[in-house]
């Protein structure tokens, strides 16, 4: 196989890699009321296995905990190092995509601005 088969191989499957990681994560780029009722289902899934760990004596793990999670803060850099990087990688080799990176970054405005404005949500979660 010549090297620039092996290049485009190499490339087309970095790109299906990541449009599964998108699709595995992509509330992130729907309307902001879809997007909210699914943090909402995530963050009581992940609390519940915070209670769990907790509850067998184990270490809770990262995010999981209801006592020391700041959901806005979480949903930033959830964004910020998950979402973005992934998006934009996507996007650079597939601009039709573009409808949703714009949909991703309106969601991350939400909690940008939830953050600056000190919002309900801006609150640990108990």
């Amino acid at each position: 196989m010549a090297v620039n088969q092996t290049n485009a191989n190499n490339a087309l499957e970095t790109l299906l890699q990541t449009a599964i990681k998108i699709a595995d994560i992509g509330h992130v780029s729907k309307r902001n009321s879809i997007h909210q009722q699914w943090t909402e289902m995530i963050t009581k899934e992940f609390f519940e296995q915070g209670d769990e760990e907790r509850r067998r004596g184990m270490k809770v793990s990262a995010f999981m905990d209801r006592d020391h999670v700041n959901l806005v803060k979480s949903q930033i850099g959830f964004f910020k190092f998950v979402c973005l990087p992934l998006y934009e990688v996507f996007c650079n080799a597939m601009p039709a995509g573009l409808e949703y990176k714009t949909a991703l970054d309106q969601n991350m405005k939400y909690w940008v601005d939830q953050e600056q404005t000190g919002g309900e949500r801006n609150q640990e979660t108990r």
